[in-house]
This record gives structure tokens, C-alpha cells and sequence, in this order.
């Protein structure tokens, strides 16, 4: 995993992992807590990581993804993914909420690949690198065990953030 870009927000502001791990203790709602030089800093963490993560899967169109091309842990682009969605939700463009929903359960697309797992799956079908039917079916079903996983694993980001939507806008509408 690619950790330049936490090691770049630590360098602006040492509190960040403080203030990240809080909000990994009481979600979102730390926010409410922290001062406004706090809010900032853990805003800006979260869109640069979102934007990072977000360019990745624009431009990756494949349905298993290696996990080692992340830019950070995933727990950490879901968490950046959590403090965007409360600002788009109460006054920002809902294309932007859907994009943000669809990144969270792209999430699932990145999987643990072996090593000798990589060459199989990664390797287009027509490739001369496939010398014979046995070969590509053995390649074929080792893809098909990851897609398995990611379909898996989709499916419950998908519920996770539909879930996590359905209460901010709870929220936000109870507030007003």
C-alpha cells in the first residue's frame, strides 16, 4: 500500500492521526468536537485520499483489482468516504452523494491477489501468454474465485453505506 500520502498529511499536521483515530471511535460525529482547524485538516485528508482513491477506479475498469494498488488501507478511504458524504448530503450536488456510494462499494473490487495469482487473472485472455485450454481454464476459474469474493464483499459496502446514507439524512432532517 501507498502510505506518501499519509506520511504528507502528517507532515502538515502531526494531529491527524490523533484526530483520525478518534473519529475511528465515535464516527462522524467527532467532528462536532473538534475545532475548526481540526475540521479542516481531517476535510482535507479525506479529499485528498477520496480524490486519490476515486481517479484509481475511474481509470481501472476491471471487476478484481489488486489491493496492493490502493493508496491507504481501505478502512481509511471508507472513513474519508464517511466525513465527505455528511457535506454533499446537506447542501451539495446528489450526483456527488452517488459517486461517493458507488467509490465506497467499489472497495470490494480490491482484493488480497497472490502473487502467482497475479499473472493468471491479470493477463487478458487472448494473450499468447495462455498456451492452451487447460491453462486458460485454470486461469479462468482462479478469476473467478476472486470475483466471487468481490461480488461478496460489494454487496455488503453496498449495505453498509446505504445504511450510513439513510442516517445521515435521518439526521440532517431531524436537525432542521
Amino acid at each position: 500500500m501507498k502510505n506518501y500520502l499519509r506520511k504528507e498529511i502528517d507532515d502538515r499536521s502531526g494531529k491527524i492521526e490523533g484526530l483520525l483515530k478518534k473519529i475511528k471511535r465515535q464516527g462522524t460525529s467527532a467532528f462536532k468536537d473538534m475545532n475548526e482547524k481540526e475540521q479542516k485538516a481531517v476535510f482535507n485528508w479525506s479529499k485528498d485520499i477520496t480524490r486519490q482513491y476515486t481517479s484509481l477506479i475511474e481509470n481501472d475498469l476491471s471487476n478484481v483489482k489488486n489491493l496492493a494498488d490502493l493508496p491507504c488501507p481501505k478502512d481509511d478511504i471508507k472513513m474519508a468516504i464517511r466525513v465527505m458524504l455528511p457535506i454533499f448530503i446537506s447542501n451539495g450536488p446528489q450526483g456527488m452523494v452517488k459517486k461517493l456510494k458507488l467509490a465506497y462499494q467499489e472497495l470490494g473490487s480490491f482484493q488480497q491477489i497472490g502473487t502467482g495469482d497475479i499473472k493468471r487473472i491479470m493477463t487478458p485472455a487472448t494473450s499468447k501468454v495462455i498456451s492452451s485450454s487447460q491453462k486458460m481454464r485454470q486461469n479462468l476459474n482462479t478469476y473467478n474465485q476472486y470475483l466471487e469474493v468481490t461480488i461478496s464483499e460489494r454487496k455488503i459496502l453496498f449495505r453498509e453505506i446505504e445504511n450510513y446514507v439513510d442516517g445521515l439524512k435521518y439526521m440532517i432532517q431531524n436537525e432542521n
